[in-house]
């Protein structure tokens, strides 16, 4: 049986406010034709099944201010948090991601985890929040001291690029891997090379952002109302699409082969192509806040998920963060089982 971790109520309100704010083309290749890299080098998309375990049928999300007199105890699910996933670029049977037993993230540890061999690996606990992971292999991250850094996928070569102010926030390789986007110390979104050199200013303020290709941007405005998308070759911005709380800051976006976007937004989560068409995926435990989604192969989504429990008594909250696996073609959704 495991041990609940008791947990204050201060990370809770830090909790739910992080889920709040949780030319050419360069086309990507269809993941299904990816070289894999990662520690099994071969193609196991049975592995999403044979790794992942249902959720209790117990979930179900209560409101603590609504139904408790007092204020509520909290509980960890689980013996770790498990935040931020991001596919291996050159591997969909690996991801990394964020785990951590500390109230305030004092604890993080950066890892990565293999569908294929079922393995952990810790790459680093400098890190604090902000991860994202290059075609050439850097993992870059905002450390606990809100610094920019770069690691290699097996702990090689960290290396840090940014030794300037506080807040050093969301850094975001381009899809080749020659040139990074973040919002700097002073608030600025700056764009650098992959060694740190700055490049140029954007000029205008985003919620979050991602790389559509090498000369194009999509964005969420200040007030997470548009998706946007911005041109850094001719300056041109234009409408996506139109969504109340779309693509909250801290969370991501991110685009699949066919070029379509992935994000959240007050309804749910999201998948809108370039056209502005948008279809609203989350049908499972749809209470629940999610982020981070991301397509695999096929119709399997990866995801964050937020859950929370209150089976055992409505001043009781037990939660936790997963990293899940939704299936599209039956709308199934299960966790996935990392190892320690």
């Amino acid at each position: 049986m495991k041990t609940l971790i008791k947990i204050s109520p201060l990370f809770f309100i830090l909790f739910l406010a992080v889920i709040v704010f949780s030319c050419k083309k360069d086309k990507v290749s269809p993941i299904e034709d990816l070289l894999t890299v990662g520690n099994c080098g071969d193609y196991c998309p049975e592995m999403y099944n044979q790794r992942t375990t249902a959720y209790a049928d117990s979930f179900h999300k209560v409101n603590p201010v609504t139904y408790c007199m007092v204020t509520p105890e909290f509980y960890m699910l689980e013996e770790y948090y498990y935040n931020e996933p991001i596919l291996n670029p050159n591997n969909p049977f690996e991801f990394a991601f964020i785990r951590d037993t500390d109230e305030l993230g004092w604890n993080a540890e950066l890892c990565v985890y293999n569908f294929c061999s079922n393995e952990t690996k810790v790459l680093t606990d400098l890190v604090g929040y902000g991860i994202d992971w290059s075609v050439k292999d850097w993992i870059i991250f905002t450390g606990k001291d809100f610094q920019l850094y770069k690691i290699k996928s097996n702990g090689d070569s960290l290396i840090q690029l940014t030794n300037t102010g506080n807040h050093n926030n969301y850094a975001r390789w381009s899809p080749k891997g020659t040139r990074y986007l973040y919002l700097d110390a002073s608030s600025n979104f700056k764009i650098c090379d992959e060694n740190g050199e700055f490049i140029e200013y954007t000029g205008f303020s985003m919620a979050s952002w991602v790389w559509l290709n090498e000369s194009e941007i999509i964005y969420a405005n200040q007030g997470n109302t548009e998706l946007r998308k911005y041109n850094l070759e001719t300056e041109a911005i234009s409408t996506i699409a139109v969504e109340t709380g779309i693509a909250p800051s801290g969370d991501r976006i991110t685009i699949d082969e066919n070029q379509n976007i992935y994000t959240t937004s007050d309804a749910g989560m999201l998948r809108i192509n370039q056209s502005g068409n948008v279809e609203l995926l989350d049908t499972n435990y749809a209470t629940y806040s999610c982020g981070y989604i991301q397509k695999l192969t096929d119709q399997k989504i990866l995801l964050q998920r937020f859950i929370g429990d209150t089976t055992y008594y409505p001043c009781t909250v037990y939660e936790g963060t997963y990293m899940s696996i939704l299936d599209l073609n039956d709308n199934s959704e299960e966790y996935v089982v990392i190892p320690e």
